[in-house]
């Protein structure tokens, strides 16, 4: 190469050196960075693919601390059941039966995205055991098939924040799991391909063990519950100076159950 051609190419190099800084510099996008994507919006941890047990409780945790409704919709059997705590007041409207598939997405997706009475989260934080231990499932008929059924009893802090409320929930929760082959898939599924799949699992039922206030303790908090579901009724006055408290105000110390019944789709 002679040095006329050299200066000409260190010239170029300069060119674009100096032309990508540039960009750089006025916040352009630079479409030689493999790191920007025109979508890239929030998360950028990729779900958990629920290849064991122990990852599709990691994948329903994902969920809730990204508020992903999408992925939410395929961890649940066609026959999911969520039970109440048996001291949880909130449940007393469902003690003839338990919460269904639909009756768990519609109340997730209330609180995730919203469509509901209430405002949607703005954020939300789960915190699970760092090592969640399997064991064999405590339901008849199933504890002698430990390939296909399992159990998962982990701790719980729980923290959703919205425009009008705070709310804290602690406790336990156990998780009955379901190998995809012994699993019942909702239509809904099959009709996006999902099948009968010995390396996917899912969530079968799902029992809440978490205290909130307690029975006895904390009366101040309960009453700010009861006052803050009076004001979320249909035609109520009391919503404004609610949310005004609650601004100032600790979290309100729930259960599980509790929440669901804030955010439970109207009408079922």
């Amino acid at each position: 190469m002679t040095p006329h051609a050299r200066r000409n190419v260190r010239s170029i190099a300069w060119a674009v050196a100096i032309g990508l800084a540039a960009l750089s510099l006025c916040g352009c996008f630079n479409p030689f960075n493999p790191l920007i994507a025109k979508n890239r919006v929030g998360a950028t941890d990729p779900p958990p693919y629920p290849s064991r047990a122990d990852l599709v409780v990691r994948l329903f945790e994902w969920c809730w601390d990204h508020r992903s409704i999408a992925e939410y919709e395929e961890i649940f059997t066609d026959d999911f059941q969520f039970e109440f705590a048996a001291t949880d007041t909130a449940g007393n409207a469902f003690r003839d039966r338990a919460l269904t598939r639909f009756d768990e997405i519609e109340t997730a997706r209330h609180l995730f995205v919203g469509g509901g009475s209430s405002p949607p989260a703005n954020s939300i934080t789960l915190q699970l055991d760092q090592n969640l231990i399997t064991q064999p499932d405590s339901r008849r008929g199933r504890s002698n098939d430990y390939t296909h059924f399992k159990l998962i009893v982990t701790s719980v802090v729980l923290r959703i924040k919205t425009d009008e409320e705070e709310f804290q929930v602690t406790g336990a929760a156990r998780f009955f799991l379901v190998r995809g082959d012994s699993a019942l898939i909702p239509a809904e599924l099959q009709a996006r391909g999902f099948r009968s799949d010995s390396t996917r699992w899912y969530i079968q039922r799902w029992e809440d063990e978490t205290v909130g206030s307690g029975p006895v303790a904390n009366s101040a908090v309960r009453a700010r519950g009861g006052a803050w579901l009076a004001a979320r009724r249909p035609g109520s006055e009391g919503s404004r100076a609610v949310s005004r408290d609650a601004v100032q105000s600790p979290p309100l110390d729930v259960t599980w159950g509790f929440v669901k019944r804030v955010f439970y789709p109207t009408g079922r």
